[in-house]
């Protein structure tokens, strides 16, 4: 009697956790800062800028048991700053493609709402998309980041604060001419914060 008790309660734990498992799509918020530095000739010129940042993501969650869970995703993001006046026109957008690995652990659980903590790695490319007065550029990259967050979640429904780390800068080196020094330039996002919301079906 006690074993089949035993397996029983086993089973209704699997049961619960696997309710919880499925395909999730959602979207992401928030604001990110970017460095560039440029150098030539012996001067350099560095700038940071905050950059709002708007995001997608579709992926799939599998829990063990009530306290742990990964999930695994696709994400786009893209940072971006527009600015036209009678002077001048600037049209910046910095994208990242990325395969992403969050490992959760909730420490929270009650019959609908969970709470918990997350951290992970994502690795895809990069892409840069400028466009300055009327000068079009285009840069391709490695990705890859690595994130913390907090996570809570109720039925369907959950909302992450993320903060991300990418990792690789995106660097360049133009050749300008014969016995003259190249023009060096590097940017590098610092970091980005967002919310993300995703509905799990």
């Amino acid at each position: 009697m006690k074993r089949i008790l035993f397996i029983f309660i086993l089973l209704m734990g699997i049961s619960q956790a696997s309710n919880k498992d499925g395909i999730f799509l959602g979207f992401e918020l928030g604001l990110g800062e970017v460095k560039t530095a440029e150098s030539f000739n012996g001067a350099t010129n560095n700038v940071t800028a905050s950059l709002p940042l708007y995001g997608f993501r579709l992926g799939y969650v599998k829990y063990f048991g009530d306290l742990f869970g990964i999930y695994t995703y696709a994400n786009f993001k893209d940072l971006f700053q527009s600015t036209k006046s009678d002077r001048e026109e600037i049209s910046i957008h910095i994208m990242s493609f990325a395969a992403n690995i969050d490992f959760l652990l909730n420490f929270y659980n009650d019959k609908f709402l969970f709470m918990g903590g997350f951290a992970g790695i994502g690795i895809g490319s990069a892409n840069i998309k400028s466009r300055i007065n009327g000068f079009s550029d285009n840069l391709d990259n490695l990705y890859t980041d690595f994130k913390l967050g907090l996570k809570t979640s109720y039925e369907h429904n959950s909302i992450s604060l993320i903060a991300s780390f990418p990792v690789i800068p995106i660097k360049r080196s133009i050749f300008v001419g014969q016995g003259l020094p190249s023009y060096d330039s590097k940017l590098r996002t610092n970091y980005t914060i967002s919310l993300a919301y995703d509905y799990k079906f």
